[in-house]
């Protein structure tokens, strides 16, 4: 009988001393914490792919938007670009910008036919326009991805975007 309440005694001593200097976790608790991680884990996945495909489907709306492009549409674009005022020209070659962004069959030749290529290309001379710069380098670069790279070359744009290699602004870089 004294072993036995001397064997009791030195294991709750033992759960005394562990709980003095340890903070003491059961199983259970352990348990529970690890099952509120995993469900934050799977909430924070989710809702990631949940705006992933938030926007994949507003540039998706975006872009077929762009698809439904009309004659008219372009006509304003190209006046929009031949015009005097910076604004209308940076607002203009934007609009290109974004119709050649179409993933699906972007409206080159439409682009082409309406002979906007030597004014985008100028665009990228205007020094003082920077962001036109930008987006007509793009621009350029989005018809030089297609099967139209030698109406690019035709145009005399590869000595202009090389010049931007060499551009202060690192976006202007990118696109060059």
């Amino acid at each position: 009988i004294n072993l036995r309440i001397a064997s009791q005694l030195q294991k709750s001593m033992a759960e005394m001393r562990r709980k003095d200097y340890k903070a003491f976790i059961t199983s259970d608790d352990a348990r529970r914490r690890r099952n509120e991680v995993s469900v934050s884990i799977r909430k924070n996945k989710r809702e990631e792919g949940l705006q992933k495909r938030r926007t994949v489907s507003d540039i998706q709306k975006e872009a077929d938007f762009m698809i439904k492009i009309s004659r008219k549409d372009i006509s304003a674009l190209k006046k929009g670009i031949l015009s005097n005022d910076p604004t209308l020209k940076v607002k203009s070659m934007q609009g290109i910008r974004k119709i050649l962004s179409v993933n699906a069959d972007p409206p080159v030749r439409t682009i082409l036919n309406a002979d906007m290529l030597p004014a985008i290309v100028s665009a990228l001379s205007k020094e003082d326009l920077t962001d036109l710069q930008f987006e007509a380098a793009w621009a350029l670069t989005n018809i030089a991805s297609t099967i139209h790279t030698r109406e690019v070359i035709k145009h005399n744009a590869i000595p202009s975007l090389t010049r931007l290699l060499f551009h202060s602004r690192h976006d202007l870089r990118e696109q060059g």
